[in-house]
């Protein structure tokens, strides 16, 4: 079979569609986490990465093996040892696709011929790092560790090199692997299945979707059929909450390859049943200030936010795949919700735990007060949440920005700049966002005020006019009008959060976008006198170990103030507090790094 080239466009039933290779190119702090991610990813070694993969495939004796090899969740005794070099995979593609990367996509081809030459020496189809009776021990339910979970992982990394980098190596090996679970599954049951299916298999069902839509070969419908979880998802069509307490990352992959199925397949049910778990984790459960629903890696009850707060809250591995189960949402309804959704855990998960510095991941954001993130390390860690670190940061293209024929739609105010129809540019910077204060008059030397808001300016550059809709997210946290202005006129004045249509033509403009916001206490569900702050789409958190503030909620918000930098520059913010008579910092929980913070506290006015 032969692989058609070019990029795989979406179905028509979708409403929005991506951006292509070299359509958003990231600037500022975005664009220097992408480039934290990459240096990471440059450091790690295909044939490291791959010792399992070939060890199992006897190109490589144990007795060869580095002992500095990696370790953690690739050590030779962890079970699910060889699942970063999927994500990995997945990763390099992600990079060509959205930022044009060929050294990207010449590392992932690497890791292909890698894979091409042990599943030749298995000689059956299997490529993986794990050995093919696993999958016999969960027939006979014998305990072992989410081995489907590991050889998604590999399965993904190569549709995405089709999918995303046009590799026909890749194909070839995909195929190979299908026919090995084509066999295993011939003679399964339904029941017997369904069994097998409540060990984790992370996106199995996606992959087998996306291989159906590459090829059009209807044996790779059995696939799909066979990995579809009615055992879960009809009980969720009934009305039944399955997921409370349930172990997240295990059903949202599963939700997301029924997204693809209805992408794929047309089938409404399908659509209905990701809507339904949406409700059934974000809209029946409530979330944490940060936008998330876990801890300890499962489903929290329904809105009991203050009795789940810890160390291990907000897997990073949610927080991702969430982001993309409410990518799909938004462009098959058009709601403004899931971009707000979006916003919200992206600033205050996928930034806040990558580590600014070192570029390493924090596998839990903890919210107990008193509290310091968990780094991990380069090669002596690899958790999952290692896996989605190096794939997000290779793909936030997909969430900046989305398009129709004559509609660009901004969807988040990250700086970068965007090319519409290779004919011009629009440049998005903040305009000081950082400091929010500016001079009471021209002329006030020191004297500072505040300034309630974020300000974005809009840069469009077009040799010619150019006819097209430029669609506007209004955010859903304004605390006055938002004022849309363009070369100082004011063109749009509104409050209601959602799009808003700027339909003209373009030429050499500049928009000044003004978001008013101010310090907000968000309590959590079940506790009135238990809360955080915001500002903006930010999560504020305070250096200090104190779990508590003699303040009223509002109160407390309105005494949180800026602190002035040394310049007028958009470097990152800090805040403070006057309490007890200390002073206590506040900064925006994306820049958090090794200090000790407090983000939830407990509000007592009455002393």
């Amino acid at each position: 079979m032969n692989l058609v080239k070019g990029w795989k466009g979406w179905k028509a039933v979708e409403q929005w569609t991506h951006l292509t290779a070299g359509d958003w190119k990231p600037q500022g702090e975005i664009a220097a986490r992408h480039e934290l991610n990459l240096h990471y990813m440059r450091t790690l070694e295909a044939d490291r990465m791959l010792l399992h993969h070939k060890m199992l495939a006897g190109l490589v004796k144990v007795m060869d093996a580095d002992p500095l090899d990696y370790a953690g969740w690739e050590s030779a005794n962890c079970q699910l040892k060889g699942h970063f070099v999927g994500h990995y995979l997945s990763a390099c593609a992600m990079d060509y696709a959205y930022f044009g990367d060929e050294d990207m996509r010449g590392a992932g081809e690497r890791i292909v011929s890698i894979l091409r030459k042990c599943q030749q020496e298995n000689g059956d189809g299997w490529c993986f790092s794990v050995p093919e009776n696993y999958l016999q021990w969960l027939e006979r339910g014998k305990a072992v560790w989410a081995p489907q979970y590991t050889i998604h992982k590999t399965l993904m990394g190569l549709v995405d090199m089709v999918v995303l980098a046009h590799s026909q190596a890749a194909l070839e090996v995909l195929l190979g692997a299908a026919e090995w679970f084509l066999n295993w599954t011939a003679s399964k049951s339904r029941q017997e299945m369904d069994d097998i299916l409540d060990v984790e298999t992370g996106g199995m069902l996606e992959a087998w979707v996306e291989l159906y839509d590459i090829t059009h070969d209807e044996r790779y419908r059995k696939l799909i059929e066979a990995y579809r979880r009615p055992r879960i998802f009809e009980a969720l069509l009934n009305g039944q909450d399955v997921l409370t307490m349930m172990h997240a990352n295990t059903t949202i992959p599963e939700a997301l390859g029924y997204a693809r199925a209805y992408e794929v397949l047309g089938d409404s049910k399908d659509l209905e049943i990701v809507e339904k778990y949406w409700q059934l984790t974000v809209e029946k459960r409530g979330f944490f200030v940060t936008g998330s629903q876990t801890y300890n890696e499962v489903w929290t009850p329904p809105f009991h936010q203050s009795e789940y707060l810890g160390t291990d809250n907000q897997e990073h591995c949610v927080v991702y795949n969430m982001i993309r189960l409410a990518d799909f949402l938004f462009r098959h309804t058009g709601d403004a919700k899931y971009l707000h959704y979006i916003a919200r855990n992206y600033t205050n998960g996928i930034l806040a735990q990558q580590h600014g510095e070192t570029g390493m991941v924090s596998y839990y954001l903890p919210m107990v007060p008193g509290a310091t993130a968990k780094w991990g390390s380069p090669t002596r860690h690899f958790w999952c949440c290692h896996g989605t670190l190096v794939q997000i940061h290779n793909s936030e293209g997909a969430y900046m920005a989305y398009r129709q024929e004559q509609r660009l739609l901004i969807a988040q105010y990250q700086p970068g700049v965007l090319c519409w129809n290779k004919q011009g540019t629009i440049t998005l910077r903040p305009r000081c966002i950082s400091t929010h204060y500016a001079p009471e008059r021209e002329n006030a030397g020191c004297r500072f005020r505040s300034v309630s808001g974020e300000n974005y300016e809009l840069e469009m550059n077009f040799a010619e006019p150019e006819l097209f809709t430029l669609t506007l997210r209004i955010p859903e946290w304004l605390s006055d009008d938002a004022v849309i202005e363009a070369d100082g006129e004011t063109i749009w004045r509104g409050r209601n959060a959602g799009l808003v249509d700027l339909r003209q033509s373009w030429h050499r403009q500049k928009l000044l976008m003004h978001f008013p916001c101010q310090v907000r206490s968000v309590m959590t569900d079940d506790d009135s006198e238990l809360g955080a702050f915001m500002l903006g789409d930010d999560v504020l958190i305070g250096l200090t170990k104190e779990p508590s503030l003699p303040f009223s909620p509002e109160n407390a918000a309105e005494k949180i103030r800026p602190v002035r930098p040394g310049t007028m520059s958009c470097e990152p913010p800090q805040y403070i507090l006057y309490c007890k008579g200390q002073a206590i910092p506040f900064i925006r929980l994306r820049d958090l790094k090794d200090e000790t913070y407090t983000m939830y506290f407990h509000f007592n006015d009455k002393n």
